[in-house]
């Protein structure tokens, strides 16, 4: 077994620390967008992110085909935002008010994320 010298061990241990290895955003920088990507068939990456009031999320469709994304539930939709996104384009969206913000694939509801803005 191959063991860890001090230096990596450290490396490791800050990486694992800084939450790099969850899939939730954190934090608001002022004029930069958070980036949820869309995939075929797959979660959101990430499904939660948790930003400040003015955050612009902007949501991009690494798939091959055209992606619906919708706020809301797929139950109970909401009319917050909703857009037709092609592969390869982006849909952004600025948050103004605190709040959760769930959002959905209309042609995939089962694949769901959320926003949380502070």
């Amino acid at each position: 077994m191959e063991t860890l010298d001090v230096p990596r061990l450290a490396i490791l241990l800050a990486f694992v620390a800084s939450g790099a290895c969850v899939p939730t955003y954190f934090g608001h920088s002022p004029g930069e967008d958070w980036v949820v990507s869309v995939h075929e068939g797959d979660p959101f990456f990430p499904t939660w992110v948790d930003v400040g009031v003015g955050a612009t999320v902007k949501w991009t469709n690494y798939g091959s085909g055209p992606e619906v994304v919708r706020s809301g539930t797929p139950t109970h939709p909401t009319p917050v935002f909703s857009a037709w996104i092609a592969p390869n384009a982006s849909f952004r969206y600025t948050f103004t008010r605190t709040g959760t913000f769930e959002f959905f694939l209309k042609d995939h509801p089962d694949i769901q994320g959320r926003v949380t803005i502070r």
